[in-house]
């Protein structure tokens, strides 16, 4: 195996949502594995499973992550102090999340989302 993609807590109801997480070997990066898998997998997650939020956490010094998840579209929300356990420490983190369900089905069909109908 050369990485993973997990959707964890995912959430249905008024939020709708769910949690991703990544992790790619060393000799692998740098080469858009990634990067197109994460692209195919979050499609998924908005198409199949019609949840309407992707969230995704990384610690600032994780530069390949954070340079993922701007490519992917999604955008800082916010910073957790002491929130992952890594390297033997509580790690401060950045929150982001990426396009909802209604941004990537308005891209696809060239449809406005709802809530643009009605502001």
């Amino acid at each position: 195996m050369i990485g993973s993609i997990s959707f964890t807590n995912i959430v249905r109801g008024v939020f709708s949502g769910v949690l991703l997480g990544y992790g790619l070997a060393k000799e692998f990066e740098g080469k858009g594995f990634m990067f197109e898998s994460l692209t195919a997998a979050i499609d998924f997650v908005f198409t199949q499973l019609n949840l309407h939020r992707v969230m995704a956490n990384y610690v600032p010094s994780n530069t390949r992550s954070a340079r993922i998840l701007q490519r992917l579209g999604f955008t800082q929300e916010g910073i957790a102090r002491d929130y992952l356990f890594l390297g033997g420490r509580w790690q401060i983190t950045f929150h982001q999340s990426g396009k909802c369900g209604m941004e990537i089905r308005r891209l696809k069909t060239g449809h406005p989302p709802y809530y643009d109908a009605i502001a």
